[in-house]
């Protein structure tokens, strides 16, 4: 098979009948000078007072045909002469002119002219930035639209820049993975042949040599494919080659590692480990170490002394092979460590520190374990460097992707039970006696002991209890504890997040999922709307009960989703408050209390929080809290923008400079505007007022009084 290789654009052929449709349609356009002989005396008067650049629909428009083209032939650097042509003047001026059209679009790239035109000439770039552009909603929806429809039509030409955009970490990279994925026989081909002919050295570290994009796609392929399928699309010269960029991994030096003090590993013997072994550990690959991570004590042993290592030698970027040598040896116990050692790294004012977060949460979304996704889902809400959460959030939608599965859904079966009981306990053991540590929605302990007497804390081991079980079970309460608070509070924002979306869950889900200890805490306070109106919560043996707290029968599949103030009548709010009170039942974040904005959203303007005042700081803030930032020239915030069903919510405001926040003092508000992308421009009618109310509650916990 002839694999497609990046090319510049060429000035296509058209044929008698599709040049007199071109003329036409440039024809119908409206002219701006009434002859030629004014449009002559308008150029030459513009040329004499050093304006060179004229509008090319005006000079193609205005002169005769052999004119026109001539002036652009003859130009030694259009580009210094002309504006950038927009369509139909772009489909025209190949006609006339052919490939001399072409060297200029291409000179002038897809932000001059249309992305479509250049990749119908095959340039490379115009596929590309089409490519990238997809999950940009920047653009208009009809825009990309066409776009993704002409990759889909000529996905053999587009497989070079798909193979490009593969490798970016945000949700273009995550698209053309997916697309690449669905054409897989005709993909592996064109990555592996374009990482083979990438200029890249024969060894290199992952860490210091910033290589292509089509060997970082072929890595993702070798995750997803195997490494032997994609040497089975290569001739045997290359495969070897294949193999070394699909598992690139630094040359060791044993000398240099045993004079740096690093870690002496050991086997199951408690003998030191011979150099074959280390230099297998080093290259960081579980395929590799397989055999030595056959005993798990042993295993996890090595990979917190290498990790106890890496942060001893300053924790320096050069040496994050020993993150990804660490997790391939014990992941489990590497990612315990990890969680603690992030939250520290993302506060620091250590740069190299700081710089450790995108490469571990790639690294994680790599491994895809369940303990991995749990650790980047807390990851993506708890960590103090937004640039981090927001790496934590790629790797996990890189992950759903992958698995063909939403990023939600990912997630909750992915959610680790945390070793507690089904009923969302943790037995502490301390040998004689025992105690349960039973969890609030907060994450908060608390400890019963065995008579069911409710403790203020857990107590020291008497001279009684077996002194190793009980402190390995107060060491093991200890981490879960912290497990617990961070794993709750990130489910917890997902689920009240989900009250400004239209996601719903079928009953049969809902239940399975209460099962889980973790949910076992959340979900049997939370009330539930079926698309009939009637509403439902979860009782304590997992029975369906209404609100009249009677037991109800819920067909499986009904689907249900987070009940909002606003689809609840003043009775139905009344009886579940009762009802509530009566139980002592207390939510995880307020629903039926829930400060709600009943608005009208039919003409895309919603005037409800015009004029209020808000602190400069608190809406820097709300970048935290789902919102993104619409920036002026320089670092100055000149509003917000919330992604809604169907398009975006924008906030503005007058510009000022982030770096004066302390100064800035309250920013006057304008209204909400509801569009269908980020530009302002159409109307968005019909936005669903849950979503609304909930931006404006945003907006209303942070005004001034």
């Amino acid at each position: 098979m002839e694999v497609p290789t990046p090319a510049t654009a060429v000035a296509p052929t058209f044929s008698a009948a599709e040049h007199a449709e071109i003329e036409a349609a440039f024809a119908a356009r409206p002219k701006r000078h009434e002859t030629a002989e004014v449009a002559r005396a308008h150029f030459a008067k513009t040329e004499a007072e050093g304006q060179y650049r004229l509008i090319l629909e005006e000079v193609f428009a205005s002169l005769p045909a052999d004119e026109a083209a001539a002036m652009f032939v003859e130009t030694e650097d259009p580009s210094e002469r002309f504006y950038s042509p927009k369509p139909p003047t772009d489909r025209l001026l190949l006609a006339r002119v052919g490939q001399k059209a072409a060297d200029f679009f291409e000179a002038l790239g897809p932000f001059h002219v249309a992305p479509i035109t250049l990749a119908d000439m095959g340039s490379h770039q115009g596929m590309t930035h089409m490519a990238s552009n997809l999950e940009n909603r920047d653009h208009e929806a009809a825009t990309r639209e066409n776009w993704r429809r002409w990759l889909d039509a000529n996905d053999q030409a587009a497989l070079p820049a798909m193979v490009d955009v593969a490798a970016r970490g945000d949700g273009a990279g995550v698209y053309a993975r997916n697309w690449l994925a669905t054409r897989s026989e005709t993909a592996l081909p064109a990555i592996v042949h374009l990482a083979v002919a990438a200029d890249i050295p024969e060894a290199f570290d992952r860490e210091r040599f910033r290589h292509g994009r089509p060997v970082e796609t072929l890595q993702w392929a070798a995750r997803r494919y195997g490494v032997d399928t994609l040497k089975g699309v290569i001739d045997a010269e290359h495969r070897d080659r294949v193999e070394s960029l699909a598992r690139p991994c630094r040359q060791i030096d044993l000398a240099t590692y045993r004079s740096k003090k690093w870690p002496s590993l050991i086997d199951a013997n408690g003998e030191p480990l011979d150099d074959d072994a280390v230099r297998r550990i080093h290259k960081c690959d579980p395929t590799e170490a397989a055999d030595l991570s056959a005993d798990s004590k042993v295993a996890e042993a090595n990979a917190l002394a290498i990790l106890d290592a890496f942060v001893a030698d300053k924790a320096k970027p050069q040496l994050r092979w020993m993150i990804a040598a660490a997790l391939a040896l014990s992941p489990d116990a590497t990612l315990r460590r990890l969680r603690g050692l992030m939250a520290g790294w993302s506060r620091s004012k250590n740069r190299n520190h700081r710089n450790h977060g995108k490469p571990v949460c790639a690294q994680l979304g790599r491994l895809g374990t369940r303990e991995a996704v749990a650790t980047l889902a807390m990851w993506s809400d708890s960590l103090s460097n937004t640039s981090h959460q927001h790496a934590a959030r790629l790797a996990l939608r890189h992950i759903a992707v992958d698995r063909g599965v939403n990023v939600e859904d990912l997630l909750e079966d992915a959610l680790p039970d945390l070793g507690l009981e089904a009923d969302g306990s943790l037995i502490i053991d301390f040998g004689p006696r025992s105690f349960d540590a039973n969890f609030a929605h907060d994450g908060t302990p608390v400890i019963v002991d065995g008579k069911g007497k409710v403790r203020a804390r857990l107590p020291k081991p008497g001279k009684k209890d077996d002194p190793e079980i009980s402190a390995a079970s107060i060491a093991r309460f200890k981490d879960v504890k912290v497990d617990v608070k961070g794993v709750l509070g990130a489910e917890i924002k997902r689920l009240e997040y989900s009250l400004r979306t239209p996601r719903t869950w079928t009953a049969q889900a809902i239940r399975t999922r209460a099962e889980h200890p973790i949910f076992r805490i959340i979900l049997p306070t939370l009330i539930w709307r079926s698309a009939s109106g009637s509403t439902l919560r979860l009782g304590p043996s997992l029975e369906w009960l209404d609100d009249l707290d009677e037991i109800v029968s819920v067909i499986p599949d009904t689907d249900l989703r987070l009940a909002h103030p606003l689809d609840l009548d003043d009775d139905t709010m009344i009886r579940w408050r009762q009802i509530f009170a009566d139980d002592e039942l207390l939510p995880p974040f307020p629903q039926i209390d829930r400060e709600s904005f009943p608005v009208d959203t039919s003409s895309g303007t919603v005037e409800r929080c015009r004029d209020w005042q808000v602190p400069a700081g608190s809406l820097v803030g709300l970048l935290r809290s789902g919102w993104e930032g619409r920036w002026s020239h320089g670092p100055s915030l000149k509003g917000l923008k919330s992604p809604i069903e169907g398009g975006f919510a924008i906030l503005d405001w007058m510009p000022f400079p982030t770096s004066e926040i302390a100064g800035a003092g309250p920013v006057y508000v304008g209204p909400l505007y509801l569009r269908e992308h980020a530009w302002r421009d159409k109307i968005l009618k019909g936005a669903n007022p849950r979503s609304i109310s909930e931006l404006l509650r945003d907006l209303s916990g942070v005004r001034q009084a």
